[in-house]
């Protein structure tokens, strides 16, 4: 699959989250888990949710860091295990992948092939945004993905 990546300039975005270090065998079990539970909170504490969901991953090592969450209107509150945060503006690339999650690595390669041929460098964590919600697309081979990844010269 082919990805056209584009350089975008995004601003500050507010973030309800949960944190978690997770094995890559088990990510969509915790996603499955986490998500919904933001989501969950957000709706009971009046938090004005402004896009779909998203996981930005800390670190890609055998054991992922990850934040699983909702961008929010400012204003919105924290709990002990859902955090208030914030996705970085700045540069970035991006793309959108179509297809199932476990395909996604082609998404993060085509980004990295494009730093290296534009002597780019990574400046913070990339993110995955979901465009479609499986349980109203139930192909996975529709489901599309928008990944971030913020860039330097």
């Amino acid at each position: 699959m082919s990805h056209d990546i584009e350089r975008t300039t995004l601003q500050p975005q507010p973030i309800l989250y949960c944190p978690a270090q997770v094995e890559m065998a088990k990510i969509a079990s915790v996603l499955g888990e986490l998500l919904p539970r933001v989501f969950a909170y957000a709706t009971q504490s009046g938090a004005t949710m402004v896009g779909p969901p998203f996981v930005r991953y800390l670190n890609m090592a055998e054991t992922l860091d990850i934040q699983a969450g909702l961008p929010v209107a400012p204003g919105a509150a924290a709990t002990e295990d859902i955090l208030l945060g914030e996705l970085p503006g700045g540069t970035a690339l991006t793309t959108i992948h179509i297809g199932p999650y476990d395909t996604l690595p082609t998404a993060y390669g085509a980004l990295q092939a494009r730093m290296k041929d534009d002597a780019l460098r990574p400046s913070g964590a990339p993110w995955e945004v979901y465009l479609t919600d499986p349980g109203e697309v139930p192909d996975p081979a529709d489901w599309k993905t928008q990944v971030f990844w913020p860039i330097t010269t």
